[in-house]
């Protein structure tokens, strides 16, 4: 908290008044890197998630899905890297990281349940399941970073998971 208070130029008590712990002030700086210029609540109102709530295509639907989230993983990589074991892990923290992930992978079920996308009896519990398990942040510094793969192939092999794991008509 003083080293951001020393690089804000402010007093450490401005720090803590203004987030309360260094938990809320890495939630934040974590949001902002993930939603970029506007705040965590808002994150429904950019382009992106608007234009995946009027796509009629499920092809289109899961490719903007991957493009966006491609995008968030190549800026929280880092940040997560550098932080390490002092990204927080108490309850509080990790739920909201949680909920955080599934409202935008909740969003992209919801909008393939609309279309009827989805594969025969694959419920939208099970689906977002799917999307967890495969396209976590781990998954992609593992390839993206250790193995060696692009980001476009990361997108290519998501996108193609994805398709054949949730899709009717893949």
């Amino acid at each position: 908290m003083q080293m951001v208070a020393d690089a804000a130029g402010v007093a450490v008590q401005t720090v803590y008044f203004v987030f309360g712990t260094k938990a809320r002030l890495l939630f934040e700086v974590e949001a902002r890197v993930i939603v970029g210029d506007a705040r965590w609540e808002e994150w429904r109102q950019r382009p992106w998630p608007v234009h995946l709530q009027q796509e009629t295509d499920p092809l289109k639907v899961l490719a903007l899905f991957v493009e966006v989230d491609a995008d968030i993983k190549t800026r929280i990589g880092p940040f997560v890297a550098a932080l390490g074991s002092g990204l927080p892990s108490d309850p509080q923290s990790v739920a909201a990281r949680e909920r955080g992930r599934d409202e935008f992978f909740g969003g992209v079920v919801d909008r393939l349940e609309a279309l009827g996308a989805l594969r025969d009896g694959l419920t939208r519990s099970r689906a977002l399941d799917i999307i967890r398990v495969v396209n976590t942040t781990e998954a992609y510094a593992d390839l993206t970073t250790r193995r060696g793969w692009t980001v476009a192939e990361w997108k290519v092999w998501l996108a193609d998971l994805l398709r054949v794991q949730l899709l009717a008509h893949p």
